[in-house]
Protein backbone atom coordinates (compact mmCIF):
# COMPACT_ATOMS: atom_id res chain seq x y z
CA UNK A 1 0.00 0.00 0.00
CA UNK A 2 2.86 2.38 0.74
CA UNK A 3 4.12 2.10 -2.83
CA UNK A 4 0.66 2.92 -4.17
CA UNK A 5 0.34 5.94 -1.86
CA UNK A 6 3.73 7.30 -2.84
CA UNK A 7 3.78 6.61 -6.56
CA UNK A 8 0.10 6.87 -7.55
CA UNK A 9 -1.03 9.49 -5.06
CA UNK A 10 -3.41 11.09 -7.55
CA UNK A 11 -5.27 7.78 -7.99
CA UNK A 12 -5.55 6.79 -4.32
CA UNK A 13 -9.05 6.18 -2.98
CA UNK A 14 -9.07 8.13 0.29
CA UNK A 15 -12.09 6.17 1.55
CA UNK A 16 -10.23 2.90 1.08
CA UNK A 17 -7.16 4.24 2.86
CA UNK A 18 -9.34 5.41 5.77
CA UNK A 19 -11.03 2.00 5.89
CA UNK A 20 -7.66 0.26 6.18
CA UNK A 21 -6.44 2.73 8.81
CA UNK A 22 -9.55 2.35 10.95
CA UNK A 23 -10.08 -1.41 10.60
CA UNK A 24 -6.86 -3.22 9.72
CA UNK A 25 -4.30 -1.04 11.46
CA UNK A 26 -5.71 -1.44 15.00
CA UNK A 27 -5.69 -5.25 14.54
CA UNK A 28 -2.09 -5.14 13.36
CA UNK A 29 -1.06 -2.96 16.30
CA UNK A 30 -2.71 -5.39 18.72
CA UNK A 31 -0.74 -8.26 17.18
CA UNK A 32 2.55 -6.35 17.33
CA UNK A 33 2.12 -5.01 20.88
CA UNK A 34 3.38 -8.19 22.63
CA UNK A 35 6.53 -8.11 20.48
CA UNK A 36 7.47 -4.56 21.46
CA UNK A 37 9.61 -3.84 24.53
CA UNK A 38 7.77 -2.42 27.51
CA UNK A 39 8.27 1.27 28.23
CA UNK A 40 11.51 1.80 30.11
CA UNK A 41 12.98 -1.58 29.09
CA UNK A 42 16.04 -1.73 26.83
Amino acid sequence: MRDKLVRDYDRVDARRVWEVVTTSLPDLLNQLQPLLPKEGEP
